[in-house]
């Protein structure tokens, strides 16, 4: 891979997608912002979460968090809608 930001890319997801990503975006930077993930986590928790203290503590378990912070999150996004 000509750069590191290519090796990486072929090392979490491939040669074949480093490979299409050089082929069809050339000169194209690529910026993945690092609260992406989180607010992805954040509508999935709302998402999953049905009310019950065992769904609390089994998405708390998924994603390393507290319940206090799954139960803030779920909170958050009731304020979003």
């Amino acid at each position: 891979m000509p750069n590191i930001e290519l090796k990486i890319i072929d090392s979490l997801c491939g040669v074949k997608t480093a490979i299409k990503l050089m082929k069809h975006l050339p000169g194209m930077m690529i910026c993945i912002p690092s609260k992406a993930l989180n607010n992805l986590r954040d509508r999935y928790i709302s998402k999953k979460y049905d009310g019950t203290k065992k769904t609390l503590m089994e998405l708390s378990l998924a994603f390393n968090l507290t319940q206090r912070q799954v139960y803030n999150i779920i909170k958050k996004q009731i304020q979003k809608k």
